[in-house]
């Protein structure tokens, strides 16, 4: 995958030209554009790697998206990460993630858990990393005029420079120890790498244009050629490398990928080209496909292309007939939220690249979106009654009638001078924050014909305004705090102003205090008694702020890229931290009552503000939901659910399974124990979550403790909790289950612990990617690691019974001896497929989910030979229990939560194939975008 960077005005230059040149020759291609399954907006995609049903997209600026891409009509975001660079180029293999990280190099990390990944290494450059390649434990490092960097990266904390090329490098593609670089105008070069520490050029060869992407393939080099389009080079003697075929692109071929007979070229000015390469040295363009935004890469699997595109984000189109394909449509995901304001039972979202989108709150913990209002770059609204004024980057200031919240009327509206940011409304007048264009002041008395009566310019960038007893006070970007009397909105003009530390970006204005949200400085707090002469009296600098919001004593500020944090302002000299939620890039946040709605990187998130120094998330944008565990208890199952925490659902007819309540909020849900009428959870980063269970249609949060880094699994010994952390093992005392208290911790960094089960005094750790390790627990205050057993593959889950371990990993199913527990025995191995997220042990059985395979069920009762006896391929499945009369469970996130009833003979044939939409589903669903109103 290839970034190649054109300048903003040169590109949009060249983007208008282009469009009107091309359009009638795209004509000739409508017929066969390609079929468009799915998308999911993010506006600075560039690059995109997929591994199994996971994308990881690279986001420039905006770091890497994964998204769940099982559903390719619906990708669904699972988490994003920042890269402390411009992501250009991302490659995955196994559990770790490389990224060209502009100037901040080649970044490593740790994806193992796609909901919270972990940066692991760096290696910096020359400060332009555009693209990576990964061939076995070797990076190969594309970074413009810095030329090719080679790095040993088997140690993916500390990668290791083995080799420096000279000169321009924008991709480059090694295979059998060669790497083909595309070198910009200098075209292609070939350097031999059998030996990455000394490289040696072979040949090269001029480009028509600029080469800037290279797929090889069978003694072929493809070539994105710039403006020019797609060559064909014989590199079958890579020292004389020649020109094999061309072809000629209606716009600029920027990204290759190549599945013979035929080669996909990424061109952000004209979309997608299919080429046929059957005969290279006389290429045929079969069709182009105008995606939305500006394709810059293109990757390839099966019958399905992965699209990044510049400023529309992943664009996913269905390649079966590649020349007379059937349009299918698409899903435009949600925009970065920028605001949020609350009306009743009604949040309303201002998303970038999307809209206003609407989203029923009356049940917090299951917000459901019911309405949009579609714009391209919406920034903040303000209300009037039932009328919604919406600052909005392009179209200007909207008024809009949301007297009914699915059905958003435009009424009227202004272009304003350059691009609105904010906008607070008195009277009859309505202020925007305009950017560069400052302070503008609209005539609102008829909202269908808005007038503009005054403007003046500020210093830097006008983001908020607030309005308050004739005043108007700017966060203004690079200028602070700007004063201006607008006592006359005719002729305001500044009386008083205060440069910030950092970067203005929010403002909120209450009696004789302005509450700035800084980028940079975090929160100050001003003194506007006199504002002529405003005075900064406290700042908390411990996290960056945006739009804050005041209610009584506390101040909600959106804490950007760290989540929402709550601050005591009653004495506004020390505003002090109460508490902080962490979460994704967070812009926007809205309070009603005890609830706080959290305008974030891909949706909303509501959160309990009843008790301000303990939020408490609540609910999410509906979503398919992944279970990684499951208990039963009699009618009722209790699901770990990495959307909404502890899910309880009433299975009393397994055929209709009814969802009755949800409790512990968001984050890596992996493990649920029961006690009575108690559940603890595993919550992953946010730590461990004791919810009272007694009534199952509204369980609730009765205490928690964080984790010290990641709970994974959790077992219930007594009054004693044992929690599986990635960094090791963690002994709880919950005799008084609101208060858990930390009695044990051993430290492991080398655990990667994802599950462990517990017989008699001792532990049983699986350790991702770490085999086995036994644990003594005799003194729960002090435990300690008696044995380890190194395994191959990913370790997910564990059930011990007696005298046998059964260990499911991404290699198979592993039966150990584990008699005497300081020597661990392997006694049986069975090979099942790469990837297994759950087992359940009933007597002689295992039952096995496994995510790409479905339900295995397998025979132990020969722990030397176990035997696969039937297998479901039910794809997703994630979790298995069983509940006794030969009924099992299994929540598969593709086909809903399946119930199984064994017969007798099951171990004969297994049962009817089932297909998504068979099934009954719980929980949250998708959103479904045909169902939001757009006008």
């Amino acid at each position: 995958m290839v970034l190649h960077r054109l300048t903003g005005r040169l590109h949009a230059w060249m983007l208008a030209c282009a469009c009107t040149l091309m359009s009638t020759a795209l004509q000739a291609f409508s017929a066969a554009a390609m079929v468009e399954l799915g998308a999911l907006g993010n506006d600075r995609a560039v690059s995109v790697a997929v591994q199994g049903s996971l994308a990881y997209l690279a986001n420039s600026e905006n770091g890497i998206s994964i998204l769940d891409i099982c559903d390719p009509t619906h990708p669904i975001q699972v988490s994003s990460f920042t890269t402390w660079g411009a992501a250009n180029d991302v490659q995955v293999s196994g559990d770790l993630a490389f990224v060209a990280a502009g100037f901040s190099g080649l970044r490593i990390f740790d994806v193992s858990d796609p909901l919270a990944p972990v940066p692991l290494g760096r290696s910096r450059g020359s400060d332009d990393a555009v693209s990576v390649e990964l061939v076995d434990s070797i990076a190969y490092v594309s970074e413009n005029r810095g030329g090719l960097r080679i790095l040993n990266v088997s140690d993916p904390a500390n990668p290791v420079l083995m080799a420096q090329v000279a000169g321009w490098a924008k991709a480059v593609h090694v295979v059998s120890g060669l790497a083909y670089v595309a070198s910009g105008s200098q075209g292609l070069r070939i350097l031999d790498v059998s030996d990455p520490a000394a490289p040696e050029l072979l040949g090269s060869l001029g480009a028509k244009d600029a080469a800037v992407a290279v797929h090889v393939r069978h003694g072929i080099a493809y070539v994105a050629d710039g403006r020019f389009g797609l060559t064909l080079i014989d590199v079958g003697d890579p020292a004389r490398p020649a020109f094999l075929g061309e072809l000629q692109l209606p716009g600029s071929a920027i990204g290759i990928d190549v599945d013979w007979p035929r080669a996909y070229v990424a061109d952000p000015i004209a979309g997608l080209h299919v080429v046929h390469i059957g005969h290279p040295a006389a290429p045929k363009l079969l069709a182009s496909h105008a995606v939305r935004g500006q394709p810059w890469g293109v990757l390839v699997r099966g019958h399905t292309a992965f699209v990044p595109a510049f400023g529309a984000g992943l664009q996913i189109v269905d390649l079966t007939v590649p020349n007379r394909p059937t349009p299918l449509g698409a899903l435009d995901g949600p925009g970065q939220v920028y605001g949020v304001r609350i009306r009743g039972d009604v949040a309303f979202a201002v998303e970038s690249l999307t809209g206003v989108r609407t989203i029923d709150i009356s049940n917090p913990a299951s917000p459901r979106a019911i309405g949009l209002l579609a714009m391209e770059r919406p920034y903040e609204i303000d209300f009037v009654d039932d009328l919604m004024y919406v600052a909005d980057g392009t179209e200007g200031l909207l008024i809009v009638d949301a007297s009914d919240p699915t059905e958003l009327v435009t009424v009227g509206s202004i272009d304003t001078a350059f691009s609105p940011r904010g906008v607070r409304v008195v009277g009859n007048f309505a202020y925007v924050a305009d950017h560069s264009a400052g302070l503008r002041v609209f005539d609102v008395s008829d909202p269908t014909a808005p007038a503009e009566i005054a403007h003046l310019d500020t210093p830097g960038f006008a983001i908020r305004v607030d309005v308050l007893d004739g005043l108007a006070y700017l966060a203004d970007h690079r200028g602070g705090l700007r004063i201006i009397d607008v006592s006359d909105p005719t002729s305001p003009f500044e009386i008083g102003a205060l440069d910030t530390p950092g970067d203005a970006i929010g403002i909120v204005v209450e009696g004789s205090l302005a509450f700035i949200g800084d980028y940079r400085a975090g929160l100050l707090i001003v003194d506007v008694s006199n504002p002529r002469a405003p005075v900064a009296i406290g700042s908390n600098t411990r996290v960056p702020a945006a739009g804050p919001v005041l209610v009584g004593d506390i101040l909600y500020v959106p804490a950007m890229d760290s989540g929402l944090a709550a601050f005591d302002v009653s004495d506004p000299t020390e505003p002090r931290l109460l508490a902080a939620i962490e979460s994704e890039t967070t812009h926007a946040v809205g309070v009603a009552g005890d609830l706080a709605v959290v305008g974030v990187g891909d949706g909303l998130r509501t959160i309990d503000i009843s008790d301000p120094t303990t939020p408490m998330p609540l609910g999410y944008p509906p979503h398919v939901a992944r279970v990684y565990e499951m208990k039963l208890d009699g009618s009722l199952a209790y699901f770990a659910d990495q959307g909404v925490g502890l899910q309880i659902v009433d299975v009393s007819n397994p055929t209709q399974p009814i969802a009755l309540g949800f409790a512990g909020g968001s984050g890596h849900s992996r493990d649920v124990e029961l006690a009575g009428d108690i559940a603890f959870l595993a919550l992953g980063s946010t730590g461990v979550r004791v919810i009272d269970i007694s009534n199952p249609e509204s369980p609730h949060i009765v205490g928690s403790i964080r984790s010290r880094r990641t709970s994974h699994d959790i077992e219930l010994a007594g009054s004693l909790a044992y929690v599986a952390e990635i960094t090791g093992l963690r002994v709880l005392d919950v005799s008084d289950p609101s208060v858990p208290v930390e009695v044990g911790w051993l430290e492991a960094p080398e655990f990667g612990a994802s599950a462990l089960s517990i017989v008699g005094t001792h532990a049983f750790v699986a350790g991702d990617r770490w085999g086995l390790h036994v644990v003594d627990i005799s003194d729960p205050a002090i435990p300690v690691l008696v044995a380890t057993l190194d395994l191959p593959g990913s370790e997910q889950d564990i059930v011990a019974r007696g005298n046998i371990a059964y260990l499911a990993a991404s290699s198979g199913l592993w039966i150990i001896d584990i008699s005497n527990p300081v020597s661990p025995q392997v006694t049986g191995f069975l090979r099942l497929s790469t990837g297994h997220w759950d087992i359940e042990v009933e007597g002689e059985t295992v039952y096995v989910a496994d995510e790409p395979g479905g339900l295995r069920v397998v025979d132990v009762s020969d722990p030397t030979t176990p035997v696969e006896t039937v297998a479901f391929g039910w794809a997703g499945a994630t979790a298995v229990a069983v509940a006794g009369d030969g009924l099992v469970y299994v929540s598969s996130w593709r086909l809903g939560n399946v119930a199984v009833q064994f017969a007798p003979e099951h171990l004969a044939a297994p049962p009817p194939s089932l297909e998504p939409g068979d099934l009954p589903r719980t929980g949250p669903r998708c959103f479904d975008a045909n169902r939001a109103v757009r006008r």
